[in-house]
């Protein structure tokens, strides 16, 4: 409908006119967006080689367009274990200064839950008396 050329001419002014269309994403291409969006996730997580006892990771990057925020995803193995922490960087919180440490809180959370939270669930199911004058 807008995708043609209108030459316009009068007496003495010659004037070449390009009308595109730009339509919003459709509910389809939406859907396809975020189905391509999960397959690269489950190659990047793919990707990673695994090796006991030492900790091996890669950072993976990407920008999401509609809020301008960078995010994140840490793909590591600690012991056999591969486990992914994502971050997100606000676009005003650039500034690595900022968001180094919190990024390392967050991988840090994570990896303890990960290592921790199975052994100590455990320990309190054989002993419960480990809770003793714990509130509930």
């Amino acid at each position: 409908m807008f995708d043609r050329t209108t030459i316009h001419q009068s007496g003495s002014i010659r004037a070449d006119v390009t009308i595109t269309e730009k339509r919003a994403p459709t509910d389809e291409s939406v859907k396809l967006l975020r189905e391509m969006e999960a397959k690269s996730k489950a190659e990047v997580i793919k990707a990673i080689t695994l090796n006991d006892n030492r900790f091996d990771g890669v950072i993976h990057t990407m920008v999401e367009h509609l809020t301008g925020d960078h995010l994140l995803r840490f793909v590591y193995s600690v012991n056999g274990k591969k486990l992914t922490t994502d971050f997100r960087i606000d676009m005003f919180d650039a500034s690595p200064e900022t968001w180094i440490p919190k990024f390392v809180n967050a991988v840090a959370k994570d990896l303890a839950m990960s290592v921790l939270a199975a052994p100590m669930a455990a320990a309190v199911k054989r002993d419960p008396s480990l809770l003793k004058g714990a509130r509930p």
